[in-house]
């Protein structure tokens, strides 16, 4: 696992590409129902990840909290995000194929986003679905377009997920203001680009002290 510190808060990630021996120590410390939401995966590499994914952020969780992994406790919104039960420490994670990054901050909400840069069938068209007219004509003037639909993405996903909105909240709803220096802003909140590895952008939200 690796940490970066890039605001009031730390940045952990971590690889789910793992041995099996470590897939089935990880699982130990999970509760009932994250196994059931394990037992969900159709995929066993998909189930195989959320195991990782999970364990991970139990064992990092606990260096802040000084408990055992297996003995923290989550509790969920209406829009299921998790919080913990006896603590004001808040995180948030995402991952996607073999790499979750994970925030976490004792200074209130936070939300990240993390997505693999691939191509995306009938780009533009999801653009005008899910983005704001500003965003659109960013994508379409953009030399790189599906670099810079991602970039747009993981933002307002980040931002939803601080939120707590989730994208229940409206992707389209949400105007993002993003530069070049890789920072941005929304509605009170930051919104900060992390340095990945290239075929990955990932999004960190934070709320804005001015």
């Amino acid at each position: 696992m690796g940490l970066m510190m890039v605001f009031q808060g730390d940045i952990w990630s971590t690889g789910l590409d793992v041995s099996p021996g470590e897939v089935e120590a990880l699982g130990q410390i999970l509760s009932t129902d994250e196994w059931e939401r394990a037992d969900r995966f159709k995929f066993p590499r998909h189930k195989r990840r959320f195991i990782v994914a999970r364990g991970r952020l139990r064992q990092i969780l606990a260096r802040y909290l000084h408990l055992a992994p297996q003995d923290i406790v989550f509790t969920y919104s209406q829009e299921g995000k998790p919080a913990l039960e006896w603590s004001d420490l808040c995180f948030n994670l995402s991952h996607t194929g073999d790499l979750a990054i994970y925030g976490i901050s004792w200074h209130g909400a936070i939300g990240i986003d993390l997505e693999f840069i691939r191509p995306v069938g009938s780009l533009l068209s999801l653009t005008k679905k899910y983005f704001c007219e500003s965003e659109q004509k960013i994508i379409e003037r953009s030399e790189n377009q599906t670099q810079t639909f991602f970039r747009i993405w993981t933002a307002k996903e980040a931002y939803l997920k601080a939120t707590g909105e989730g994208i229940a909240g409206g992707l389209q709803q949400i105007e993002i203001s993003l530069e070049p220096s890789l920072q941005g802003s929304v509605k009170g909140w930051i919104l900060r680009e992390l340095p990945l590895e290239p075929d990955y952008v990932c999004t960190l939200c934070y709320r804005s002290q001015d």
